[in-house]
């Protein structure tokens, strides 16, 4: 495996577990700004996470389509 790969996957989970540990104990969740930001550490974790699985890979079959029709 890549060393950009580990790093991303050690990244995108940091994130994520960061998020929920933070909401969970209470550090972020004093005000209506705070559970925001909680919520979209917690989401951008996740997106992070749908791109690395499979939507960078959707992305690139697509764009290989549209290649090969214009040829």
């Amino acid at each position: 495996m890549e060393t950009q790969t580990i790093l991303a996957l050690i990244a995108r989970h940091g994130l994520t577990t960061a998020g929920g540990f933070l909401a969970a104990h209470g550090y972020l969740g004093s005000s209506t700004t705070e559970q925001f930001v909680s919520a979209g550490m917690v989401f951008a974790g996740v997106g992070w996470s749908w791109w690395q699985k499979y939507g960078h890979a959707a992305v690139v079959a697509e764009l290989a389509k549209l290649k090969g029709k214009r040829s």
